[in-house]
């Protein structure tokens, strides 16, 4: 800009200023690193400025630094300030982090004894469910066992999050009982007396019957 001052006798006196310190343009600002998937782990926010001092709102105030670390999900926001004043704010919004395991529940396990094989079932709150099937990992929330055992079911949410559990089956017994019949068969005439002696080593005798036309059994 130039300025120039003329007196009466016609001399001049001329003058220039360079004016270089207006900036009426607000900082650019740029937020990296919000999860794009789902994950278990914390969250490290950086701010990026074209120019000017970064500060980050947190605990209630402004902090100057351009990074934040989030452990939870919500909303965080960032500014920058130039030397001219003029200020830019944004926020990113977090809802990518999950650090809750998923539950599991197990049904199907027999409570009394049985002779046949039972159909265990997982049901999870979310993720992918898979069992042990003794060598490796399967997926699928359903299991048919046909001896006791422990069995295993996990839980694998989106974020990484793992649930085990293992169920104890113990009430398949599908060994018949041993019988053993004595008798004197040698002395007929007198009538024979039949003793019958059981065992069981699964789930133990329920009861020893007779019959004498093999349709009414008599305990």
């Amino acid at each position: 800009y130039k300025f120039r001052v003329t007196d009466l006798a016609g001399n001049v006196t001329e003058r220039s200023v360079t004016v270089d310190k207006i900036d009426k343009v607000a900082p650019e600002l740029s937020i990296s690193g919000n999860a794009t998937s789902w994950t278990n782990q914390d969250v490290v926010l950086t701010a990026t400025a074209s120019d000017g001092v970064i500060e980050v709102f947190t605990n209630g105030t402004w902090v100057e630094g351009n990074t934040l670390t989030v452990s939870e999900n919500g909303t965080y926001k960032f500014r920058v300030t130039d030397l001219a004043g003029n200020i830019t704010e944004k926020s990113v919004i977090v809802d990518q982090i999950d650090k809750d395991a998923p539950t599991l529940e197990i049904s199907g396990n027999a409570a009394d004894w049985t002779n046949k094989d039972i159909t265990l079932t997982a049901t999870v709150s979310d993720g992918t469910v898979e069992f042990f099937n003794g060598t490796e990992w399967v997926a699928g929330a359903i299991q048919t066992v046909t001896t006791n055992g422990t069995y295993m079911f996990r839980v694998t949410d989106l974020a990484g999050n793992v649930t085990e559990q293992s169920v104890t089956v113990d009430k398949i017994d599908k060994d018949a009982p041993v019988l053993t019949v004595t008798g004197d068969l040698l002395t007929p005439s007198t009538g024979v007396t039949l003793t019958a002696s059981a065992m069981d080593s699964g789930s133990r005798l329920s009861k020893i019957e007779y019959s004498f036309n093999a349709e009414d059994w008599i305990t």
